[in-house]
């Protein structure tokens, strides 16, 4: 069992990223998914603040992918970078450290995912669906580790034709797993922690 107000400060960060995400303030999203999922990723797997979250990237990189592309990614490389390094390196550290995404990730209005597009910078950039930032809020509200009340809020999220409460998600990775492998006809002992 965790701390009460350890718990408080995870809600708090994933209400403030859908709140953010719904008024289209991205960067404020990122940021208060990060911390959610730093939070997440310690109790998880313990260890050092990167390892660990690019671990939790990686592993929920499946249920952020179907958010972002409605098609299922798993172990998605650009270059030498998979999805967690790219997240960790180029959204949460630029915005902790610097304010501003890296100029290496892009988030287009799209569903589509591209790597090594030229957007005019000096480096080429990898593009993303906005919608990959829901994706992450989502992953660390279905996480068992997320134990937060969510009382008297009532936003709703759908995936995979199943719309619930923020409540009603929360902790549902198992479900979540199993509503995958329905969907996608996987092999039942798929797992994010694969």
């Amino acid at each position: 069992m965790f701390k009460r107000d350890q718990n408080d400060a995870l809600e708090k960060s994933i209400r403030r990223a859908l709140s953010a995400y719904d008024e289209g303030d991205f960067n404020d999203a990122l940021l208060r998914i990060s911390q959610a999922i730093d939070i997440l990723a310690k109790r998880r797997y313990g260890g050092g603040n990167k390892k660990r979250m690019i671990s939790f990237l990686n592993a929920f990189e499946p249920v952020a992918m179907l958010f972002a592309t409605n098609s299922l990614f798993v172990d998605c490389q650009f270059g030498d970078r998979g999805f967690g390094q790219i997240i960790y390196e180029d959204v949460r550290c630029a915005l902790m450290h610097e304010n501003q995404l890296s100029e290496l990730i892009e988030f287009t209005d799209g569903s589509e995912l591209m790597g090594g597009i030229n957007t005019g910078s000096k480096n080429s950039a990898n593009l993303y669906p906005k919608k990959l930032i829901l994706g992450l809020i989502f992953s660390a509200l279905i996480c068992e580790q997320c134990e937060c009340k969510f009382s008297s809020y009532t936003r709703k999220i759908t995936f995979l034709d199943i719309t619930l409460e923020v409540v009603d998600w929360r902790g549902s990775e198992k479900f979540v797993l199993a509503a995958m492998s329905a969907y996608f006809r996987m092999d039942s002992n798929f797992s994010f922690d694969r």
